[in-house]
């Protein structure tokens, strides 16, 4: 669904309901997400092709298990396999994670074991650091298919040993790319992005935008307010999400620690057990969409609210998608400004 919006009082009112619709069927989806069964099936499957050594085909399974319920154990047995591969920089993130999994599910066992797993592979993790001396507008860098945030530049960065491709681009520049290869036991690269070149041919095709607005103050102030206006509608909407998924997270960790109370060994539970469980699942998936929509929200209410003061900024067009199955979710919001 593509909804175009104006700043009018209205057209803010439509649009935060369409979100908050949608956001609702997003979770009514995550209420049904989850399939045990499913998942303890491809978890045996997994352990089979382990032992015979298939560890692409067995890694995929305990990632789709993982998925659809997911747990501290099965984390922790993905993030073996990983390292059975030589994916070192994945497998350590992998096995912090199952670290602090088991930590909220009080699996004290499983927690020791990520623990000392990922301080072992740290010893050996391989790094690549990207260098930007001087930047372009609207520059891009990314390792592969990985985009480059801020905090990623200038910073050694863990990765699986392998050739990378270190790419970046701007509007109005010809982009540039070199591949690195990374070895294993402590390799480090250094990148450098070069200043990149300007491209004339882009400046031809696409010649300056002229606003035509330009020297009508009353104009640029209204557009203004009513950018503010939203980005206060999606801060609010977003912070009442946040809270709720703050709640059904409470939910969850203490769904989570009856159930391993009545069956710590995971294996051969009685349906009170399992069903504590399965009500876990669907608390911390309702907490997970929750908090993802309202971080949307408030990340947007804070672009139009500071990105740009005393600029006219007019919302040309809103792109909200949703997609429930019986197994997965997903909520898209986009936007374009001018």
């Amino acid at each position: 669904m593509t909804v175009s919006m104006s700043c009018s009082a209205a057209s803010l009112r439509r649009f935060f309901a369409a979100v908050l619709f949608l956001g609702a069927l997003a979770i009514a989806g995550a209420v049904q997400a989850g399939d045990m069964p499913a998942a303890e099936a491809l978890f045996g499957q997994a352990r089979e092709l382990l032992s015979q050594d298939r560890l692409g085909e067995a890694c995929n399974k305990f990632a789709e298990s993982q998925k659809l319920d997911p747990s501290c154990g099965t984390l922790l047995n993905l993030a073996d396999c990983h390292a059975r591969q030589g994916k070192t920089a994945t497998a350590w993130a992998e096995f912090l994670a199952a670290a602090q999994l088991a930590r909220a599910q009080n699996r004290r066992n499983v927690e020791e074991e990520a623990t000392r797993r990922a301080a072992d592979l740290e010893k050996a993790l391989s790094h690549v650091t990207v260098k930007v001396p001087v930047g372009v507008p609207g520059l891009q860098v990314r390792r592969t298919d990985v985009l480059l945030e801020a905090g990623g530049i200038d910073a050694k960065l863990p990765v699986d040993p392998g050739d990378w491709t270190i790419s970046a681009s701007a509007p109005g520049y010809r982009p540039w790319s070199t591949k690195v290869s990374v070895r294993g036991d402590g390799d480090s690269q250094v990148v450098t992005v070069p200043l990149l070149e300007k491209d004339a041919s882009k400046d031809e095709d696409h010649p300056p935008r002229v606003d035509a607005s330009h020297g009508k103050p009353g104009e640029q102030l209204a557009a203004t307010s009513g950018a503010r206006t939203l980005g206060y509608v999606f801060g609010a909407g977003g912070i009442a999400l946040i809270g709720v998924g703050g709640a059904f997270g409470v939910l969850a960790l203490n769904a989570y620690k009856d159930a391993d109370a009545a069956c710590p060994l995971h294996d051969g539970c009685k349906q009170p057990a399992l069903d504590r469980r399965s009500s876990a699942e669907r608390y911390a998936n309702v907490a997970n969409v929750c908090i993802g929509v309202g971080l949307l929200g408030v990340g947007a209410g804070a672009i139009l609210l500071f990105a740009a003061p005393g600029r006219r900024i007019e919302p040309a067009s809103v792109a909200v998608g949703a997609n429930v199955a019986h197994s997965e979710m997903g909520l898209s919001v986009s936007g374009r400004f001018r």
